[in-house]
């Protein structure tokens, strides 16, 4: 395990807001799948047409009187190429109060979570992500559960004693008592399928629904993946199923480790053994509330940071990673906070334009891991010199997200670091 290079992540996300009304851009093949926040805020997403709704008898029924809620962030449910509406209420647990319609869409935003509630098990729809419940057109598979468009689901499947299906564009996956995720990135036309538990079927399909190739048993703690024109993902060629020592080098590549963070956390939470796992670890750096919902107090929050010097202090062997989900910036790769180098004078003039946060004392929710809490403990040593008074509150790992309601939602500002 320890030979396992380590892939790190440090994301910062505002959260600020709907999605925008176009469909979610897709990744680069080194960059977080991310939605960048706009300078305003955007309205109600309006999601683009999608083909002719799937005839009911062609989808599967698992999704009939299907629930669901939003469980972190924002999220949105209902006819696709409408104003769809937002899920109110998010929390943990969820309240799960919208049926789920065949053919509805499920759409979250760069931190939302949503959660269906259904007769098999419970699914997971991660940040920045698209289910649709019906089968991705064309495409075959009758009993497919639902098509993941873009981004990443998991699912906790407990319906062993018949098929689960899932579809994105170009495969189609066989559940079959499995805590399985399943990813769909467009800009290379990559399927990915990891099996945490149980066993898959996985197929390859063409532009009309026809298999490309035969299908592919997929055990516990392997995963499978397809990508356009058959090609190869960090050396591994698709279509066959790999051990999940090899997941490291994929995920880097496609740069997918917060959504992995996701979905070992749920999975954990579901007391599925992950001890043969190789650890992906995440660290999530967010604002919200109060002036924190405007980008531009988010992106003075970064150049109040020496991250590029942070990441070398907290990953001394150059592990360490820094993606960013934050305001596009000219000369800046948003994806990329190595570029960000500490400017006070531009954190200062931002806040100037916004307003600083009027808390006496800002929490500061950390993950109890080293990693994090010594990024804590630089990053308010960098904040007091703005005068942004910190407060850091030690938490269990996946906790921050959990207790956030009880911290106002929105009204009052915070920042919290997490593993996922």
């Amino acid at each position: 395990m320890r030979a396992l290079a380590m892939l790190v992540a440090l994301v910062v996300s505002g959260c600020s807001g709907p999605p925008a009304a176009s469909v979610t851009p897709a990744p680069s093949a080194t960059a977080s799948p991310v939605l960048t926040p706009s300078a305003s805020p955007s309205p109600t997403p309006v999601v683009p047409p999608t083909p002719t709704p799937t005839p009911p008898d062609l989808v599967g029924t698992l999704l009939e009187d299907a629930q669901v809620g939003c469980s972190i962030g924002k999220a949105w449910a209902g006819t696709p190429g409408t104003a769809l509406p937002e899920l109110a209420g998010c929390n943990s647990p969820p309240a799960f109060d919208r049926h789920l319609n065949v053919g509805d869409l499920v759409y979250t935003d760069v931190c939302g979570q949503a959660v269906i509630n259904s007769r098999c098990g419970t699914i997971y729809v991660f940040q920045d992500s698209r289910l649709q419940a019906s089968r991705c057109a064309p495409g075959p598979a009758s009993d497919a559960l639902a098509c993941v468009e873009y981004g990443a689901v998991g699912m906790d499947n407990t319906c062993h004693g018949e098929p689960v299906g899932f579809l994105t564009p170009n495969s189609s996956f066989a559940l079959e008592g499995t805590w399985v995720g399943v990813f769909y990135l467009p800009d290379r036309e990559v399927s990915l399928l990891i099996v945490l538990d149980g066993t898959a079927t996985a197929v390859a399909l063409g532009g009309g629904g026809e298999s490309l190739s035969e299908p592919e048993p997929v055990g516990g703690l392997e995963f499978w993946f397809t990508a356009g024109g058959n090609q190869t993902v960090a050396g591994l060629d698709g279509r066959v199923a790999h051990r999940m020592e090899e997941l490291p080098a994929v995920a880097h590549e496609l740069g997918i480790e917060t959504w992995l963070g996701s979905l070992f956390e749920r999975a954990a939470q579901a007391k599925v053994d992950l001890s043969a796992v190789p650890q992906l670890p995440v660290i999530n750096v967010r604002a919200r509330g109060g002036v924190f919902d405007d980008p531009r107090a988010q992106e003075a929050l970064l150049w109040a940071m020496d991250w590029a010097g942070t990441a070398k202090d907290v990953f001394p062997e150059g592990e360490g990673r820094i993606v960013g989900l934050i305001p596009s910036t000219e000369g800046l790769d948003p994806h990329d906070l190595s570029s960000w180098g500490l400017d006070f004078e531009k954190a200062q003039s931002l806040f100037e334009e916004t307003g600083k946060p009027t808390a006496d004392v800002i929490p500061l929710l950390a993950d109890e891991t080293g990693e994090i809490l010594r990024v804590a403990e630089i990053w308010t040593q960098y904040l007091n010199k703005l005068n942004l008074p910190v407060e850091v509150t030690p938490l269990n790992p996946g906790e921050a997200d959990l207790i956030y309601p009880s911290y106002g939602a929105g009204e009052r500002p915070i920042i919290w670091l997490s593993t996922h």
